[in-house]
């Protein structure tokens, strides 16, 4: 279908780099997310099928999470080729084009509570 480039929030900085290396598989220190063993192997899949890797994750505390990381996929990918075709996996929260419904069952609730 053409897609060249896999897009994954979890990288650590800098891991994207190293994962398109040649012989690179992903380790512990790749990304959170990496160390669960099915995610690894959809990144050693992606590789068997010639991935790029891009790290998206906003690490600048001054800069809104959601716009940094668009700005990170931007940068990452559009900037350098302007006919990439991106597959980004991404969490929930990430891709709802407005806020999730948990009210429900707690989860807001257990939010403010958390951050208070």
């Amino acid at each position: 279908m053409g897609y060249t480039y896999f897009a994954l929030e979890t990288l650590a900085e800098g891991q994207d780099t190293a994962l398109n290396e040649a012989e690179a598989f992903p380790k512990l220190e790749t990304g959170y997310y990496t160390r669960e063993q099915n995610f690894s192997n959809l990144i050693r899949l992606a590789k068997q099928l010639d991935f790029r890797f891009v790290a998206y994750e906003n690490t600048d505390p001054d800069k809104d999470r959601e716009e940094g990381e668009a700005e990170n996929l931007y940068r990452g990918t559009f900037a350098a080729d302007p006919s990439a075709k991106v597959f980004v996996f991404a969490g929930g929260s990430h891709i709802m084009e407005r806020p999730m419904e948990m009210e429900r069952n707690g989860w807001q609730q257990f939010l403010r509570n958390d951050t208070a």
